[in-house]
């Protein structure tokens, strides 16, 4: 996964979301799953290869965060937005007959 990390950062990537979103088999497979400690290896590997932002863990999304996601990678602090106007209303007027 290094190799990988390091290809995406020669890419131009910044950010980075790890995830594994999988049914546990029936039985488990040994090493079907990584443990949270794997996941927190990876975050490490990607944040020291040069990525901005990596979100690493077992039902991480790649919306996951997002917005703060954008925000640290782009060096400046995350602050939610919570008072956003309503969208104007962009459906077109019935024609009257």
């Amino acid at each position: 996964m290094p190799a990988l990390m390091a290809d995406l950062v020669s890419a131009g990537v910044s950010i980075l979301t790890i995830g594994q979103y999988l049914r546990q088999p029936e039985p488990p497979a040994a090493g079907a799953l990584l443990a949270a400690e794997e996941f927190e290896t990876l975050r490490q590997a990607g944040l020291a290869l040069g990525l901005a932002h990596v979100e690493a863990g077992p039902l991480v999304r790649s919306s996951y965060h997002a917005a703060e996601q954008e925000a640290t990678a782009g060096g400046r602090p995350f602050e939610a937005v919570t008072d956003l106007p309503a969208p104007p209303n962009t459906m077109p007027t019935p024609a009257v007959a």
